[in-house]
C-alpha cells in the first residue's frame, strides 16, 4: 500500500505551499532525472546526461519512470502553479438553532489547515432558508430520507450524523482518498501509476493509495466488495475508487486519464493564495 502525493518526504523539488510553480515537461524531466539518479543509479555525469536525453525525448518513458519513483517513495511529482492547483470544496451544514457545532467546525478548520488543498463553506440553515432547499435536493439525489445534521457534502459524498472530532477526521480521510487496485506486471496498471504520479500534486488534499490485489487476498476481497457496492463487474485492472465512483481499466492519458481529471476537477476549483476557508 503506497501513498502518493505526500510532499514532506520528497527529495526532489520540495513543495512550498505559498508558491507552487507549474513545471513544463522539460522541468519535470529534470526533476525526475535528479530523483532517478539519486535513488536508483549511482551518480555519474555521463550516465546522467544519457538518462536525461532519454527522459526528455520520450514522454511515455518519462511517465513510466515517474510512476516507478512514486512507487518507491523517492518522488512525489512536480509542483503546479498556484492558480492551477485544485482545492476540493467541502460544505459543512448545521443548524445553530439546535446546535452550533462549534467543536466540529473548529475540528474541520484544523483538519483543512493541516491537510491543505481544501476550501470550506460553513452553512447555517438557521440563517438561510435556501439552504434547507439545498439539503433537500442533496438528500433526494442520493435517495436519502433525510440528512442528519451536522453533515459534510463534497466529492460526491454525504457524511452526516457527525458527533465527534475522531469520527469527522476518519470519515474525511476516506472521502479524500483515491484507492487504485492494481496488479504487478499489468501494463495498464503501470500506465495508471505513472499518470497518477504525474498529477497527484495537482490535488494536494487527495491521497492516492495503490493496493496490489494478486499478492494480497485482503486487497482482492476489498476490491470485490467495492465493485459489488457500485453494481459493476471489474473485467480489467486497474480499478480506481474515488469521488464515490469507480473507473475500471486504464486506456491512456488522453482518454481514461482525461475522464479522471474531469471528475476531480468537477468537485474542486482552482486554489487561491491564503484562502482555506469561505464564510
Amino acid at each position: 500500500m503506497v501513498p502518493v502525493g505526500k510532499k514532506r518526504n520528497s527529495i526532489c523539488l520540495p513543495v512550498n505551499p505559498a508558491s507552487r510553480e507549474r513545471r513544463t515537461l522539460t522541468k519535470l524531466g529534470t526533476c525526475v532525472l535528479e530523483c532517478f539518479c539519486e535513488s536508483v543509479i549511482p551518480h555519474s555525469s555521463t550516465l546522467n546526461l544519457g538518462v536525461a536525453m532519454l527522459l526528455l525525448s520520450d514522454k511515455r518513458l518519462l511517465l513510466i519512470v515517474t510512476g516507478m519513483l512514486v512507487q518507491i517513495g523517492a518522488f512525489s511529482g512536480p509542483t503546479d502553479a498556484q492558480e492551477t492547483t485544485q482545492c476540493f470544496s467541502l460544505e459543512f451544514f448545521y443548524d445553530s438553532s439546535v446546535d452550533d457545532s462549534a467543536e466540529l467546525r473548529s475540528a474541520l478548520s484544523e483538519f483543512a489547515e493541516e491537510r491543505t488543498g481544501l476550501i470550506l463553506h460553513f452553512r447555517d440553515l438557521n440563517q438561510d432558508e435556501q439552504l434547507k432547499l439545498r439539503i433537500d435536493d442533496i438528500s433526494r439525489h442520493f435517495g436519502m430520507q433525510e440528512i442528519k445534521l451536522p453533515a459534510i457534502y463534497g466529492l460526491k459524498y454525504v457524511v452526516d450524523g457527525l458527533q465527534t472530532r475522531e469520527q469527522l477526521e476518519r470519515r474525511l480521510d476516506e472521502v479524500l482518498t483515491m484507492t487504485a487496485y492494481v496488479r504487478n506486471g499489468c501494463p495498464h496498471c503501470r500506465d495508471a501509476k505513472a499518470f497518477l504520479g504525474m498529477y497527484a500534486v495537482r490535488y494536494p488534499a487527495l491521497e492516492i493509495v495503490f493496493k496490489e490485489v494478486i499478492t494480497s487476498q485482503e486487497n482482492q476481497q476489498e476490491m470485490q466488495s467495492v465493485v459489488r457496492r457500485y453494481r459493476q463487474q471489474a473485467v480489467s485492472l486497474p480499478v480506481l475508487h474515488y469521488c464515490n465512483s469507480l473507473t475500471v481499466g486504464f486506456d491512456r492519458e488522453e482518454t481514461t486519464g482525461k475522464r479522471v481529471l474531469q471528475t476531480l476537477d468537477y468537485w474542486s476549483r482552482a486554489c487561491t493564495p491564503k484562502k482555506k476557508t469561505d464564510p
